[in-house]
């Protein structure tokens, strides 16, 4: 992968979380709970091997396993497993814009572009799980959701 850059490395690690902590509930047959519980220390050794590498890291979900709207977990168990908050973020946005071949038109906040926004109270930088608890939301410059009491963006 490291020697095709075009390349992108796109794990969906809380997948896999997911099967070991609500598998019952979602009716997974137990050797399959099994199985991710045993699995999960692999995945978590590859991922790590290709942070080390730097090979890019993009975000995407196999949500069939959990609901929707759950996907930020994802974050939280890749910055437990190592990769940094930032990196994180950019995975999930701007890396992932790219893969698409969307760059032109998402993926970072510019001039131009589509800019859904998101403001969670406090730092994702510090405690990236507060991207799970989303309290702002603005789509195509229109505010949806505001829980922060007017102290969200404007």
């Amino acid at each position: 992968m490291k020697a095709h850059p075009e390349t992108y490395y796109v794990p969906t690690l809380y997948v896999g979380e997911a099967v070991v902590r609500d598998g019952v509930e979602l009716g997974i047959p137990a050797s399959e709970i099994e199985r991710s519980r045993k699995m999960s220390e692999h995945r978590n050794a590859t991922f790590r091997r290709a942070l080390d590498a730097g090979i890019p890291i993009a975000f995407a979900t196999d949500a069939g396993v959990f609901p929707h709207g759950l996907n930020a977990r994802e974050l939280t168990l890749r910055v437990r497993v190592g990769e940094s908050p930032m990196h994180s973020i950019v995975s999930a946005t701007k890396l992932s814009a790219q893969v698409m071949g969307w760059e032109d038109r998402i993926g970072t906040v510019e001039a131009g572009k589509f800019a859904d926004l998101i403001a969670v109270e406090g730092d994702p930088l510090s405690d990236i799980a507060l991207l799970e608890r989303v309290q702002w939301v603005m789509k195509g410059g229109v505010v949806h959701k505001d829980d922060l009491g007017g102290k969200g963006p404007r």
